[in-house]
């Protein structure tokens, strides 16, 4: 049975992140460590070894987990219910969240045994899921999987849902329905209000009055998949070194 309150120890609450626990231990390292103190008796010793005890389990995701087991473990016979006990992801920046581990677990698999930097490297930056939703994103970006016909009503630039520039068409189509369709900046430039706009599904190419422009270029695609090849691959990365 634990006797000591590692929490209360550091002064931190039991669903500390990992940088509050060590930015608890930084401050009171400062105040109790022997070498700042250089008059300290045994008392003082024994306050830091406490606060060295209780952060060197706290800071560690696998000791943290049984510690925290064995202070929520409920009497013989009597299982808590799963929400009330403590959940980790594994990673310092993310400590309760559900979502990482499995976007995570999707590109990179599971961990089986500890990887050198060089296969985390070769794992993270030589990975064809990666480059799969690279490319998909890539097609989703020249939207390539949007169809539009019908005639232009209105042309609006507004904000996005991440406060980018969004160009959007307020279309009516052949049935009488008023549709908004989301554009890149090269068609919305060309076209004006009162233009027939066709796009079939599955293609760049967009028609305005009948006359075909196609906004994308071979380069401009293999530049915009190599973004988001680099920035997917950057973020597992920080993943893969920042798990504990």
């Amino acid at each position: 049975m634990q006797t000591k309150d590692y929490y209360r120890i550091l002064g931190v609450t039991s669903t500390a992140s990992f940088h509050a626990i060590k930015a608890a231990y930084r401050q009171l390292a400062k105040q109790h460590h022997p070498d700042k103190n250089p008059n300290a008796g045994a008392e003082q010793h024994q306050r830091f070894a406490e606060i060295a005890e209780a952060y060197s389990i706290l800071s560690n995701l696998g000791k943290r987990k049984a510690y925290d087991a064995a202070r929520t473990q409920p009497p013989p016979g009597q299982p808590g219910p799963w929400f009330t006990r403590p959940h980790y992801s594994g990673y310092p920046y993310f400590q309760w969240d559900i979502f990482t581990p499995r976007l995570h677990y999707f590109f990179m698999g599971a961990r089986e045994k500890p990887r050198s930097t060089n296969e985390i490297l070769r794992a993270v930056f030589f990975n064809t899921r990666t480059l799969a939703i690279s490319l998909l994103g890539a097609l989703y970006f020249f939207k390539f999987f949007m169809a539009i016909n019908g005639i232009v009503l209105e042309k609006k630039i507004t904000a996005g849902i991440f406060n980018d520039t969004a160009y959007t068409l307020t279309i009516e189509t052949e049935e009488g329905k008023k549709k908004k369709k989301r554009i890149k900046s090269e068609i919305f430039d060309i076209i004006k209000e009162g233009d027939k706009i066709q796009k079939s599904l599955f293609s760049f190419a967009h028609q305005i009055n009948r006359q075909e422009i196609n906004p994308v270029t071979i380069p401009r695609f293999l530049f915009q998949t190599a973004l988001i090849y680099m920035v997917i691959s950057c973020g597992l990365s920080f993943l893969e070194f920042s798990r504990k």
